[in-house]
């Protein structure tokens, strides 16, 4: 792979395609200290002639606005509102001009305390210069923080202390104009109460949750999750605690859905340490490293079964996502953090787009990278 678009400075955290020439692209900073007035939304363009392609980004602000700080929704009457903290992914809304969904890793900051994360929907106006955030923004779905099982119509972050992490975000709409949404938990988490001893940490796999989301109305039906999601190829190499099985989501046209997965090699910014490499188990070259994998399809019919390649099995009933037995690697690539994944770039290439955000301690590689593959 050739690098297209190389070391801007915060890197890639998820994207969408708008058009054949132009990418929606989050960016993970966070809503406290200095990380406050960074950039959260972005377009890279495409350019393509017979020899090249020529790749720019520029950042995009809300609507009306000259900061990004501005005009971000309340949850509930309680909530203070803020601007997004650590968007991890993107989703295009098709049929709906321009609309996307964009969604919060995990927590937020109101100013007094942190709060579930946030879904948000987002319109972009069509010079691709500015955005609008919809009034409406749902609360991530959560995982119960002991035993694993999903809890319906429970926000476990905002009533309750949990652990979830959610890095990929993909839709698909059906036939009667309603939408699934898949939301990809990266699993790997570490703990977060006070004492727990890193040494006692259990690796959790990654999660698929899954919605019904009706745009009339912004209602989220949040299904029974699937659970247990082991990326390939994390295996050999490195600290279990550092694989993110899901780092990253997409549906394509075929209703395939792909997944990047990554291993995690960042120092940690308080302590200086290397969190994933406690035990000497960090890849040779000192570098993180990330796979892309087929994780389901979403099938048309009324059981659990798909096919190896990802094609459904049987006749068409209700759409749904259904997830592999197995997995296995499509591409491994080494030292670069793969977040982000999307439709191909321009003209109908077979491929897929994806693209890096490299939080990693060697000298001028961190930001993000970009390619076609």
């Amino acid at each position: 792979m050739e690098d297209k678009l190389k070391n801007l400075d915060n890197g890639f955290s998820g994207m969408a395609r708008i058009d054949a020439n132009n990418f929606l692209v989050v960016h993970d900073y966070k809503n406290y200290s200095v990380d406050l007035r960074r950039r959260r939304l972005g377009i890279v363009n495409v350019k393509h002639n017979f020899l090249a392609a020529k790749y720019d980004y520029r950042d995009i602000v809300n609507q009306n606005h000259d900061r990004q700080i501005e005009g971000w929704p309340r949850v509930t009457s309680a909530d203070s509102g803020g601007v997004a903290n650590d968007l991890e992914s993107a989703c295009a809304l098709h049929g709906l001009a321009n609309q996307f969904l964009i969604a919060e890793s995990s927590t937020y900051n109101t100013g007094d305390e942190k709060v579930g994360g946030r879904l948000f929907r987002v319109t972009v106006d069509s010079a691709l210069r500015t955005y609008e955030v919809a009034d409406h923004a749902e609360h991530l779905p959560g995982l119960h923080p002991e035993t694993g099982n999903y809890m319906k119509n429970v926000h476990s972050r905002f009533e309750q202390q949990s652990l979830e992490n959610y890095e990929g975000l993909a839709c698909w709409q059906r036939p009667d104009g309603k939408y699934i949404v898949l939301l990809g938990e990266r699993g790997a988490t570490m703990p977060e109460s006070d004492g727990v001893p890193y040494e006692t940490f259990e690796r959790t796999e990654g999660s698929l949750q899954w919605a019904i989301f009706d745009p009339g109305n912004n209602l989220y039906a949040w299904q029974t999750p699937f659970n247990g999601i082991d990326a390939p190829g994390m295996h050999v190499n490195g600290d279990p605690r550092c694989w993110r099985d899901i780092s990253g989501l997409h549906i394509d046209d075929d209703r395939k859905i792909w997944a990047t997965a990554a291993y995690d090699a960042a120092l940690d910014d308080e302590t200086g340490e290397d969190p994933c490499n406690s035990n000497e188990t960090r890849p040779a070259d000192d570098r993180p490293y990330s796979v892309v994998y087929l994780l389901g399809a979403i099938c048309e019919y009324k059981g659990d079964r798909v096919l190896s390649n990802g094609a459904c099995r049987e006749s068409a009933i209700y759409p749904r996502p259904v997830v592999l037995s197995s997995f296995s690697v499509n591409r491994r690539i080494d030292g670069y953090k793969i977040e982000a994944i999307a439709a191909p770039q321009g003209n109908g290439m077979l491929a897929l787009t994806i693209a890096s955000e490299d939080e990693t301690d060697i000298p001028d590689e961190k930001g993000g990278s970009w390619w076609n593959r």
